[in-house]
């Protein structure tokens, strides 16, 4: 199989208890495989539906309200039912050469009262799927590690938020799942 890029691309995705006929699907140019990576073939993100997207941020609402209310890990996704993440860092990001994706780590972070709050750091990642020009080395110190391509954190929204109110307005998929 040739890895040319193709002129569209259709990819279809998962839905939620929908007629097979219906598919969540859109055009993209690209080549058919960024990257691969030797203990999970991908791909590794496919297009879904509103209904699902909905399902799936209920579902983990849900177990974490399960969670006793005074679990740290509850309270930050409570505090963060999303995080936002700017186009032009994004692009910035994947624009890199060599660059095949982005990585996400969940992170923590101190907000604007001291508070934790539940963040994300992003990398580039390269064609066999690693950190992109990154390499683990045994025994070198945080502190020693140089930055060889781009990093962002997003950590929107900063600090925690009421569950009622304006302040969830821009958060259209968590509401639905309420």
């Amino acid at each position: 199989m040739s890895n040319e890029p193709s002129i569209t691309w259709k990819a279809d995705g998962a839905t939620l208890a929908r007629p097979s006929d219906i598919h969540a699907s859109i055009p993209i140019t690209e080549y058919q495989d960024s990257f691969t990576m030797a203990d999970a073939p991908g791909p590794y993100g496919i297009p879904i539906d509103a209904p699902l997207a909905v399902s799936m941020i209920k579902a983990l609402r849900e177990l974490v309200q399960k969670q006793p209310p005074d679990s740290i890990l509850r309270q930050l996704l409570e505090g963060s039912p999303a995080i936002t993440l700017d186009k032009s860092v994004l692009l910035k990001t994947i624009s890199q050469p060599k660059c095949e994706g982005i990585r996400f780590y969940p992170c923590l972070k101190k907000g604007v009262k001291g508070e934790d709050v539940l963040s994300l750091v992003t990398v580039g990642v390269d064609e066999k799927g690693a950190d992109l020009l990154y390499e683990y080395k045994e025994g070198t110190q945080v502190q020693d590690i140089q930055t060889r391509s781009l990093l962002a954190e997003y950590g929107y929204p900063p600090g925690r938020l009421s569950t009622g109110g304006s302040s969830l307005d821009p958060f259209v998929l968590f509401k639905f799942s309420q």
